[in-house]
């Protein structure tokens, strides 16, 4: 389950996208991929498997830039608390990425977002 510390962190991510995306157009592109799990009461069950059913993965990144760039496919980013660590699924899905072109961080402030799509756009 995501904490409310990694929602602020990505929300005060977006934010600075949203500034600073006329001045870099590539951050246009940038886009949250809303993959929580859902567990607990019935109602979350439900909606859990209906999204499964619509193609929702476990393990998958929470933030994707479909950006080719110094080498890479693309840049994925997955936003995590100071001392969390990524799951198992997270772990593997991650390697696939790695393993197709991607390029994967893990960021656990909102200045780590920002410095690894800097370094990533070579800015």
């Amino acid at each position: 389950m995501r904490s409310d510390r990694e929602h602020k962190i990505q929300a005060e991510f977006i934010k600075w996208v949203r500034l600073n995306e006329m001045r870099i157009k590539e951050l246009q592109l940038l886009y949250a991929i809303p993959n929580q799990s859902y567990g607990g009461t019935p109602r979350d069950k439900v909606r859990g498997a209906k999204f499964k059913r619509e193609g929702r993965r476990a393990g998958v990144p929470d933030l994707h830039l479909p950006v080719p760039f110094g080498g890479y496919a693309s840049l994925y980013m997955e936003v995590k608390d100071t001392g969390k660590y990524p799951t198992p699924d997270q772990k593997s899905f991650s390697s696939l990425l790695e393993s197709c072109g991607n390029k994967y961080v893990i960021c656990r402030s909102t200045t780590e977002l920002i410095k690894n799509i800097k370094i990533y756009l070579n800015l």
